[in-house]
């Protein structure tokens, strides 16, 4: 828990910011549920260690040998509050002036 980030956000909540953080450590959970933080994005540690793993077995069990570079794409864990007084919706069915889509 980092004890000035409260008061960074406190000093700066006036400038309509979306704060994003990264992972969800217990404390950066508790950021989220008291507004300091508008969504988190996590990795999945066991996921990607899971992944490496594997692709190693693999190239061990190859008979050649690869110059390629691969990307593996893993998960992501997203946590966000929607919040609780939206704005009542502008339902316009993609009208623009006397123009339709």
């Amino acid at each position: 828990r980092i004890d000035n980030y409260t008061d960074f956000m406190d000093r700066h909540r006036f400038r309509n910011i979306t704060f994003i953080g990264t992972d969800d450590s217990d404390y950066q959970l508790d950021y989220l549920a008291t507004g300091y933080i508008d969504g988190l994005v996590g990795q999945m540690a066991y996921s990607i260690g899971r992944r490496a793993v594997d692709v190693l077995w693999e190239a061990l069990q190859s008979t050649e040998l690869s110059t390629a570079l691969d990307a593996y794409g893993t998960n992501l864990i997203a946590h966000s509050i929607i919040p609780f007084d939206l704005p009542q919706p502008n339902v316009d069915h993609n009208l623009l002036g006397s123009s339709s889509i």
